[in-house]
């Protein structure tokens, strides 16, 4: 009977597209809505910051909005060439981030 609970919950679990995502790492950089792909300019993204804009990651042409916009050092990576570590939205819109660092050089 347990045994039956479990698949009936897990089969619903799978079928309702609820779960996990996994995550996932991309280079890019990090923006804001208004500079978007235009700038890696530190000094100007902050100025957006400070205006009310919201940081957004940038990554092979796609931008996607950052969930947590708190997290630690989105400030101090702002226009450089990151590695970003977080969990895609089932849209594919936006990101949650769980690490960012430096990318290497070329």
């Amino acid at each position: 009977m347990m045994q039956r609970l479990f698949r009936i919950a897990l089969t619903a679990l799978i079928v309702s597209g609820a779960g996990f995502a996994a995550e996932q790492t991309w280079t890019g950089w990090i923006s804001t809505g208004m500079c978007g792909k235009a700038s890696m300019d530190n000094k100007c993204i902050q100025n957006c910051v400070k205006a009310g804009e919201k940081y957004v990651f940038v990554s092979k042409g796609k931008v996607r909005e950052i969930q947590n916009q708190n997290f630690g050092d989105l400030d101090k990576h702002a226009g450089h060439t990151i590695k970003l570590s977080g969990t895609l939205s089932s849209d594919g819109n936006s990101v949650t981030v769980s690490k960012v660092e430096m990318a290497p050089a070329r």
